[in-house]
């Protein structure tokens, strides 16, 4: 009896969770049927675009985009439809998220001729994985439209090297969608971190450094979520998303002494809060540089201090858990 409850209890759970997403769809596909219908009114019917490309698209791919029935002798804006945006972090520690809006960028500008038909030839650009839309607007208004499903490529360099040997990972087209923007880095089944690009358009670089033995090492990415990587990725969320393997030949001897750091990339520094820092009379400090590196040298300077009198530097206090 009491598993029969536990049983009613999750198909409840997963009642209500579907009654949810049901009304949240219905509420969406209204509004768009309500906005479709206004637009319907006051505009003539968008056209279809054709495109032909090879498959599966990634960044770099020609394009071919025609269509027909469109307004003669006019020119065409050709857009492509994404996303901007990416992390979201306030007061310089407060993460929030990620969060994006729809957006365009141009194609190019191609003529419509004397017969109505639209023949133009574009570049896929670098951006995030998934289907784009590619719109022809005349006057700002569309009149055709298609899409594109961009995929992802990864490449790895050196194939081969001692132990020590810099690895890089050079991979476009992650997604932006959550369970779409994260792929997870195994070194002979071990997670060594994973790559995202929430914020670079979906093109990101992962480094790290050969190890073991002599001898081949497998080198595998799998899509992930907070980090994870699906093992059983036939039956993750998204299975039909790329799992590309590399091997890499750990070969005799060993590296140089040379050590490869990141170049520091400079951050937002929050405002300063306190009033005595900002008013024009009182004691003042300084601080130089504002950020840095670990082992960057910094000067703490003040004036307008009483004369003769110590002042104690409180310690730098690291922000916590319960701060973010």
């Amino acid at each position: 009896m009491a598993s029969t409850r536990a049983t009613l209890a999750h198909c409840g759970w997963c009642a209500a969770v579907i009654a949810a997403a049901v009304s949240s769809a219905c509420t969406r596909s209204s509004v768009g049927h309500a906005a479709g219908a206004a637009a319907a009114t006051t505009s003539a019917p968008v056209a279809t675009l054709d495109l032909a490309y090879d498959k599966p698209a990634i960044a770099g791919t020609a394009a071919h985009a025609t269509a027909t029935g469109l307004p003669a002798g006019q020119t065409i804006d050709l857009l492509w439809g994404t996303v901007t945006g990416g992390w979201v972090v306030e007061d310089y520690y407060h993460f929030r998220g990620k969060k994006y809006s729809e957006s365009t960028t141009p194609l190019g500008r191609f003529a419509v001729d004397a017969a109505g038909r639209l023949d133009a030839r574009f570049v896929v650009p670098e951006d995030y994985g998934g289907v784009h839309e590619v719109i022809a607007r005349v006057g700002g208004t569309p009149v055709a439209q298609g899409a594109i499903n961009l995929t992802q490529t990864f490449a790895m360099t050196p194939a081969s090297g001692p132990p020590g040997t810099l690895i890089e990972l050079k991979i476009t087209g992650l997604g932006w969608r959550t369970m779409e923007s994260t792929w997870v880095v195994n070194w002979d089944n071990r997670e060594l971190g994973f790559a995202s690009a929430a914020g670079t358009r979906g093109s990101a670089v992962a480094r790290f450094r050969a190890t073991g033995g002599t001898g081949d090492h497998i080198v595998k990415l799998y899509t992930g979520w907070q980090g994870l990587g699906y093992l059983n990725y036939e039956q993750s969320p998204v299975a039909a998303l790329p799992r590309p393997q590399f091997t890499f030949h750990t070969t005799p001897g060993v590296t140089g002494d040379t050590a490869y750091v990141e170049p520091y990339q400079p951050q937002p520094i929050p405002k300063i809060e306190s009033a005595a820092a900002s008013a024009s009379v009182g004691p003042r400090v300084t601080l130089s540089p504002t950020q840095g590196a670990v082992g960057t040298h910094a000067a703490l300077k003040g004036e307008g201090f009483a004369p003769r009198r110590q002042q104690r530097r409180a310690p730098c206090r690291p922000a916590t858990r319960s701060d973010a």
